[in-house]
């Protein structure tokens, strides 16, 4: 699937990629969250489907957030884990789980000040914002990444042949 590109740059497409659907999911939440989007997407259901479907709208947006979440946190654990010493796994682990909730706590009040000041509605348009900008710049970098692992496999190849012909002379 993945053509010979090497481990990191496999890591970075995976979480681009789950940073894409959850730019999809916050789309999602942002067309429920605003009333005309919403009222415009519920106004060819009969009226008592609406509840239902609003429900299952915002279930799917919950759970493709938390699906989409996991994969990038598993990924940066596992590789700082596999740059650090073996016997230093079990400190980078916990070290990289104290940085991420250290992170998250440090996130949620300037998250908090700005919700009460704006309301939901404005903030959901701005995680949409953000993911978006953030899934555009992991992508530049899966893409930058892969260009610079196809010239080193490309030169690899070139040393290697140059090698064989210096010892065939």
């Amino acid at each position: 699937v993945f053509g010979g590109t090497s481990v990191p740059t496999r890591r970075l497409l995976v979480i681009a990629l789950n940073l894409f659907l959850l730019t999809g999911a916050f789309a999602g939440l942002a067309l429920v969250s605003t009333p005309s989007l919403r009222m415009s997407l519920l106004a060819s259901l009969p009226e008592a489907w609406r509840p239902e479907v609003l429900r299952a709208v915002l279930a799917a947006c919950f759970f493709t957030c938390g699906f989409a979440m996991f994969g990038p946190i598993s990924l940066f654990g596992l590789s700082a884990m596999e740059l650090s010493a073996p016997e230093l796994v079990g400190t980078t682990s916990s070290l990289v789980g104290l940085c991420a909730q250290v992170g998250g706590l440090a996130g949620g009040y300037p998250f908090a000040a700005a919700l009460s000041m704006y309301g939901w509605t404005n903030m959901v348009w701005l995680l949409l914002c953000t993911s978006a900008v953030v899934t555009g710049l992991s992508c530049g970098l899966c893409l930058s990444e892969g260009a610079r692992s196809s010239s080193r496999s490309a030169a690899r190849k070139s040393t290697e042949k140059t090698r064989e012909s210096r010892k065939e002379r």
